[in-house]
């Protein structure tokens, strides 16, 4: 059975995408940004003994899904809800991967301090440097769409923004797009293509996860961009190996 996600349900959702998995971090992450009753954000919950099995949200027609097993109903349910996009562990859904491979920080943060690191950027400054580094292994949302988002997630502390700065310029950016209490996502890690080469991303992957302390991070990027994450300190993962039961 699956229930559209109201405030007489909310705990049981919000309970069962309380782990450090990615794809239940960014559900939450929504869920605590928003609420329930959106009409730009729905959330489902799959039911199987009075227990949940799957919670899945769409939100502007692109949907996420966590889930320990996949059964045909939920399957018939994703079809019949429609969609843009699909963003779930390839492992049980790989007809909707997109591509992207998951990777998980394991570097230890760097402690120095550099009155270099912004945190409190503009996110018209952030947006400015994704615009200049669009599609090259990912792509970004209109500004209209990006600029209240992120300003909303930001004010719940469900999101943060840094930036780099020289000469008061801000040429290279780091955020997270979903946190929860104990997972974290990074994205939208870039530098203008003038300042590359200097470890400018490097520094501040390592302090955004040092702010997010014991937290799981993770990242998705393209195929193409493993050497790069690689290098800041991800690892390849295989999501399916964690203990979703913690």
């Amino acid at each position: 059975m699956i229930l559209l996600v109201d405030e007489s349900n909310r705990s049981i959702a919000e309970k069962y995408l309380d782990k450090p998995n990615p794809f239940a971090c960014r559900i939450l992450s929504q869920l605590l940004a928003y609420g329930t009753g959106e009409r730009f954000l729905e959330h489902w919950v799959q039911l199987e003994d009075n227990k949940p099995r799957a919670v899945i949200s769409r939100m502007d027609g692109n949907i996420t899904i966590f889930c320990e097993n996949v059964n045909d109903e939920l399957l018939e349910f994703i079809e019949a809800v429609g969609y843009n996009t699909v963003f779930a562990d390839k492992e049980l859904f790989p007809q909707y991967w997109s591509g992207e491979v998951l990777m998980k920080f394991v570097r230890k943060p760097e402690t120095e301090i550099s009155d270099n690191i912004d945190f409190n950027p503009t996110i018209r400054e952030i947006y400015s440097i994704l615009e200049r580094c669009r599609g090259e292994g990912f792509e970004i949302p209109d500004f209209d769409s990006f600029y209240p988002d992120m300003s909303h997630r930001v004010r719940h502390n469900l999101s943060r923004i840094l930036a780099y700065r020289l000469d008061g310029q801000a040429i290279a950016c780091c955020m997270t797009s979903a946190e929860t209490g104990n997972c974290a996502i990074i994205s939208g890690v870039a530098c203008l293509p003038e300042y590359r080469g200097k470890g400018y991303a490097s520094k501040l992957v390592a302090k955004i996860a040092e702010a997010l302390s014991d937290r799981d991070i993770f990242v998705f990027c393209r195929e193409e961009l493993i050497g790069f994450y690689s290098r800041l300190g991800f690892s390849n993962i295989d999501i399916r190996g964690y203990n979703l039961n913690d």
